[in-house]
């Protein structure tokens, strides 16, 4: 994929690699019909993590810079709970056993990946409330700039 093709490229892209139609994705991504038909440049965070949500085999960072892969690798999109899983299956196959000693050290990983995904959103959180709170402070200076301009634009009667 190029670099210099946009987001809604990209996710026409997996999209077609999903081999769904575009009003499916958009359905189970909570998004708006023809939501991606309107996309004109970058998407939101929220929009993205909806799409990760969904599809965690989607790489956020490739959807938003053109960047990497477009599938996250098997380590990345494994998660505590597919853990449990591989826990399950790699003991109870019929294929031999992983070492134990090899075993721990991906039990270690998948759960260093989890706590930095974990740190990240809530970094996000922070972020957003921040932003949030800097929104609130510009539309109340907006509101005193308007009732300054408005006090200084009527007559006082004398």
């Amino acid at each position: 994929m190029n670099d210099k093709e946009g987001t809604k490229e990209r996710l026409l892209a997996f999209i077609s690699y999903l081999k769904i139609r575009k009003s499916e994705f958009e359905r189970r991504c909570q998004l708006s019909n023809g939501y991606i038909n309107s996309i004109k440049g970058d998407i939101g965070v929220q929009k993205l993590m909806n799409m990760i949500n969904v599809f965690p085999q989607l790489n956020p960072y490739w959807v938003a810079t053109g960047k990497g892969d477009m599938l996250k690798s098997v380590s990345d999109s494994l998660s505590l709970d597919d853990a449990s899983h591989l826990d399950e299956n790699l003991y109870n196959s019929s294929s031999t056993p992983v070492k134990d000693d090899k075993y721990q050290s991906l039990m270690k990983i998948l759960i260093q990946i989890q706590k930095r995904e974990e740190e990240h959103l809530a970094s996000i959180m922070k972020l957003q409330e921040a932003l949030k709170l800097k929104e609130d402070q510009i539309n109340r200076l907006l509101n005193l700039v308007d009732k300054l301009n408005y006090n200084q634009s009527t007559p006082s009667v004398d």
